[in-house]
This record gives structure tokens, C-alpha cells and sequence, in this order.
């Protein structure tokens, strides 16, 4: 299909119950995209989107995937960004915010950018999820072997997590229905610890770059939790 490039892969070629699983999951958690005035429900990971034709399951033979390979806001500014907070009040700002930060053994990081979080915490199990190719691009040269996924957070369907944290303004990239689902991503006595931006703050990370990316600040917290504040921004944690 000239118009519409794509691969897929077949049922044959995986194990049933492993291929059903894979097929439930997209379907159970996906989004809906029209496509020639048809709906399909869609899934992302990394730079792809998958979906299927709908039939029943056991009916369905194959999934398709094709690259997303959208560009995002902060892929300008990646090469410059880790440069934006090597000043003197930035590195103290980061080290009492990583004295207040629970203990974890196993991760998960929503808008890891260039990773912040591996520069002072290196757990035993970590995932970085980030929209921008460029930011993860950055990480992985500093930080060889970590594992990462490059998707927005409402695309993200991961397992379960002792520590989840969104760092410096993360959290308020993230829709508020999206964020909801953070408690449910913990494992019993797991935490979160999610950054907001204060309503009306503008971002030093903008003023500084000139890139003005969406954001919710802080006006519209869905999750639960303890709130206080910490410079420029809420933190929420729980449960």
C-alpha cells in the first residue's frame, strides 16, 4: 500500500496464547484512529504504532505496525538541554530534591528527558519514558544499557513499579486522565512522586531555549496524594 506503508506480523510465526495476549492488550488499551473513515484501535511503543483489522480474536492472523516518527518539541532543544542546569543553584536545587525522594529498587521514570534521575539514583531495575527521540538519544550516551521507551505517557502500558516519579514539571505534560493511572501502577507499599508545575509559572526551560512546548501546570492535579510545594513547582506523592 503505496499510501499508507506499513509491515505486519503473523500469528504463525508467534505462539498462540503469546500472540492473543499481545492482541487483548492493544485492544484493551489502546486509542481509536480513523482511517479511511474507519476505525481502528491503535497502539504505540517507541517509534511505532500497531493495530489490527478487528476481527475476533482468534480470527485475527496478523497485526500491522507502521513508524510514528513524529518530531516533538524537545528534540530542539536536546542538544542544548543538559547544558541549561549546570549552574551552582541548579545542582543544589537537585540535590535537596533527591534527599526527599524515596528509596527504589525498581523504577519507572515519565519524562526521563536525559536522565536526571540516573545521575544521582542508578536502581536495580529502571524505565525511562519519553516522548522525544533526541532527549532519549542524549540518555543513552550517557547511560549505556538502560532501558527506555520513547512514547508519550498516555501511550504507556508498563507493569509494575516500587518508585514512579515525574521530575521538574514532567507531570504536567501528561493529560490528567492519563495521570490516573499512576497508582495503579504501583507494587504493594510502592510510591509515587510526581512533579507539577505552579499555575502561571513559565518554565525556565523555555525561556531559556525559546521553545514553548503544551503543558497543564498545575491547575489540573488527578492525582491523589500529599501536596507541597518546592520552588516553582507542586509535588504530589502517595499513596
Amino acid at each position: 500500500m503505496p499510501q499508507n506503508p506499513h509491515w505486519y506480523t503473523l500469528r504463525k510465526e508467534w505462539q498462540d496464547s503469546e500472540f492473543d495476549l499481545v492482541v487483548q492488550t492493544m485492544r484493551s488499551v489502546g486509542y481509536t484512529e480513523y482511517y479511511q473513515g474507519r476505525p481502528y484501535t491503535m497502539f504505540n511503543v517507541n517509534d511505532m504504532k500497531y493495530w489490527t483489522m478487528g476481527a475476533p480474536l482468534k480470527a485475527t492472523i496478523l497485526i500491522n505496525r507502521k513508524v510514528i516518527g513524529l518530531p516533538h518539541d524537545y528534540d530542539k532543544i536536546a542538544s542544548v538541554y543538559d547544558d541549561l542546569f549546570t549552574d551552582e543553584a541548579s545542582r543544589a536545587e537537585d540535590a535537596t530534591l533527591f534527599a526527599m525522594i524515596p528509596q527504589a529498587d525498581n523504577v519507572l521514570d515519565i519524562g526521563c528527558g536525559t536522565g536526571l534521575f540516573l545521575e544521582h539514583r542508578r536502581p536495580a531495575a529502571y524505565t525511562g519514558v519519553d516522548p522525544s527521540a533526541m532527549m532519549l538519544n542524549r540518555l543513552a550516551q550517557k547511560f549505556n544499557g538502560v532501558s527506555t521507551v520513547r512514547a508519550k505517557f498516555e501511550d504507556f502500558y508498563g507493569g509494575r513499579y516500587d518508585l514512579v516519579v515525574a521530575l521538574f514539571g514532567a507531570a504536567s505534560y501528561v493529560t490528567p486522565s492519563a495521570l490516573e493511572r499512576v497508582p495503579a501502577m504501583l507494587t504493594p507499599g510502592g510510591s509515587y512522586f510526581l512533579m507539577f508545575y505552579r499555575p502561571d509559572y513559565v518554565p525556565v526551560t523555555h525561556t531559556k531555549s525559546g521553545v514553548f512546548p503544551l503543558h497543564f501546570n498545575g491547575k489540573s492535579i488527578a492525582v491523589p496524594g500529599a501536596v507541597q510545594v518546592f520552588g516553582n513547582y507542586l509535588i504530589v506523592t502517595g499513596p
